[in-house]
């Protein structure tokens, strides 16, 4: 039985080596072929697999268009051309990927860069095409967790909320859970990639209070924060500080771009916690950043 699996295996491959030399216009009078004749089949072999792999994505990418303006993310419909050398660079990589969740990424880099949504860099194709799994998941996890402020304009994962409380107080006890629970983003995990800036653990994060109120986004859902005394902790002309951990960097920035998940319930509902022992209550937003 094993050997007839074997044989047709051998058979299948058989048939699979003809079938690319034929294409090639190669004779197959004999079962030995030159050296020539082996290198022609081989770089046929390879680009019918990169145009396959090509084809794949390019399905990709029009499905995340119709998504993105299914959405009203993408409000401009015609296409933007991106420019020569990037388009380049961009297929030269992508006839490379062959996993199915990897042809769905580069499907949405494509997809992204021509309608706007995100503007991709050539540093961040390069770094796509050499992303493994690990490192990809660990990336959609930061994204669940990531904050953007407008005003002033910040990304950025938080872990550690405002100082100046006296031991065993609340905040002591939810910036434990919050570091425990985030461990695997931090350096040099995620720093080592180039995903955070060089600062490390040296990031502090400020939001602008308007009408008595700080909008932020998670993992791209909107929310204020508002509080019920009127007190902010840090309130510094009008500017209220958040907390403090790891600044996104540019790269890191055009990686979260690409990723589309719900904010993590646990990271949320940890730091709705640690809110309210400053006075603080976080709320779907009413309006949009």
């Amino acid at each position: 039985m094993q050997r007839r699996r074997e044989n047709q295996v051998e058979i299948a491959a058989a048939y699979q080596w003809q079938k690319f030399a034929e294409d090639a216009g190669l004779s197959l009078k004999t079962a030995a072929v030159d050296l020539g004749e082996r290198t022609s089949v081989r770089l046929i072999a390879e680009q019918t697999g990169i145009q396959a792999n090509r084809e794949a994505i390019a399905a990709e990418a029009l499905q995340d268009v119709k998504l993105l303006v299914h959405e009203g993310r993408a409000t401009d419909t015609s296409a933007r051309q991106p420019d020569t050398e990037w388009l380049d660079r961009y297929w030269r990589l992508a006839g490379e990927i062959s996993r199915s969740d990897f042809q769905a990424l580069w499907g949405r880099v494509l997809a992204r860069k021509i309608t706007g949504t995100a503007d991709i860099g050539a540093r961040t194709l390069d770094f796509v095409s050499t992303l493994s799994r690990s490192e990809a998941r660990l990336i959609e996890r930061l994204a669940a967790c990531v904050c953007y402020v407008q005003d002033p304009e910040d990304w950025a994962f938080i872990h550690s909320l405002p100082n100046g409380f006296p031991k065993n107080t609340p905040n002591e006890v939810i910036n434990n859970k919050l570091a425990m629970m985030t461990v695997d983003l931090r350096d040099p995990n995620l720093g080592s990639l180039g995903i955070y800036h060089e600062e490390g653990f040296a990031h502090s994060t400020y939001i602008k209070i308007v009408d008595g109120k700080a909008r932020i986004s998670i993992a791209g859902k909107q929310f204020e924060i508002s509080s019920s005394s009127g007190k902010w902790p840090g309130d510094y002309e009008g500017y209220c500080h958040l907390g403090s951990g790891h600044g996104v960097s540019q790269l890191g920035r055009e990686l979260l771009a690409l990723i589309d998940v719900q904010p993590n319930n646990e990271y949320l509902e940890v730091l709705v916690a640690g809110l309210v022992n400053l006075g603080l209550r976080l709320d779907p937003a009413t309006q949009t950043i």
